[in-house]
């Protein structure tokens, strides 16, 4: 009888059925879960704990965990029959789905960068998330390592949950906080002020000068009052910079700067005349002002 009520308390399990159970024990390329209710223990081996490269499987699981999971394959045999199962597909199922949502919804999410990788970035948002170098900033970076650990804002760029391909973007977030920046940064700014800046692109016409998050532009002629023939022979990129303030289109975005009128600034009084080292007519200081003191009571 006993026999017979313990065989018909066993949940029958067929392949891809998803399960529950709890981590019992782990090995270095697989984890042993044990199933309630189920004939045998179930076998996850470590290439489908995750979708993320782990060299050992308690990198991704710790004994005790819960963790649900597909049935992926059932080896009945007499002393060590036993499921094959996937933590793996399940999450992935299941993250897709989310994606697909947020996607079609336009929202961003939020990952944190795995692994840093020839050509971009791996990021964990329940599968594995690529960050193609292009696509993580708008600024050129050569070295991504620092990126390593950090937590992103994402936009969804392209999904295809046949490939299990999920591309990601970050270089779209930061073009819209720089969009905002330069919004804050042009309505500020005001015709005829002499800032701080940064040469931050050489053309042939000019330099583009970053003020405040906004580029302006430098015209050639408006670099130095020597005759110039190369923009390079004047600036170079990264150059710290003053420059005033020409002409503001807030629509466009298009700001006209000037460094020589900088030079100009404060020079409208020429005191060349008071020099009399070499000239014994020039005036002096008296000459120049005789008319102001003549009335002066003393």
């Amino acid at each position: 009888m006993t026999e017979e009520f313990n065989e018909n308390m066993i949940t029958e399990i067929q392949e891809g059925d998803k399960v529950k159970g709890t981590v019992q024990k782990i090995e270095d390329k697989h984890v042993i879960v044990f199933i309630e209710g189920a004939k045998f223990d179930g076998i996850i081996p470590i290439s489908q704990l995750t979708s993320l490269h782990i060299d050992k499987a308690e990198e991704a699981v710790s004994v005790g965990d819960e963790i649900e999971a597909f049935v992926t394959k059932i080896e009945d045999k007499e002393e060590d029959g036993h499921y094959i199962l996937s933590k793996r597909q399940l999450d992935e199922s299941q993250s897709f789905e989310s994606l697909k949502e947020k996607f079609e919804n336009n929202e961003t999410i939020e990952a944190e960068v795995k692994e840093v990788v020839k050509g971009g970035l791996v990021v964990d948002v329940g599968l594995r998330g690529f960050i193609p170098a292009s696509l993580i900033s708008t600024e050129y970076i050569e070295d991504f390592s620092d990126y390593q650990g950090r937590q992103l804002t994402l936009k969804i760029e392209e999904l295809d949950q046949e490939k299990n391909r999920v591309i990601l973007n970050h270089r779209a977030i930061e073009e819209e906080e720089n969009k905002a920046k330069r919004a804050e940064t042009l309505q500020n700014l005001e015709v005829g002020s002499i800032v701080d800046g940064k040469v931050a692109r050489i053309t042939s016409f000019g330099a583009f000068v970053n003020i405040g998050g906004v580029d302006g532009l430098v015209h050639i002629s408006q670099i130095t009052h020597d005759r110039l023939e190369k923009v390079e022979d004047a600036l170079e990129i990264g150059q710290e910079v003053k420059v005033k303030i020409l002409d503001i289109n807030k629509q466009d975005e298009r700001i006209a700067l000037s460094i020589k009128a900088t030079e100009e600034q404060g020079q409208d009084f020429d005191a060349s005349y008071l020099d009399t080292s070499s000239n014994d007519d020039a005036p002096t200081l008296g000459d120049v002002f005789a008319d102001k003191f003549k009335d002066l009571k003393l």
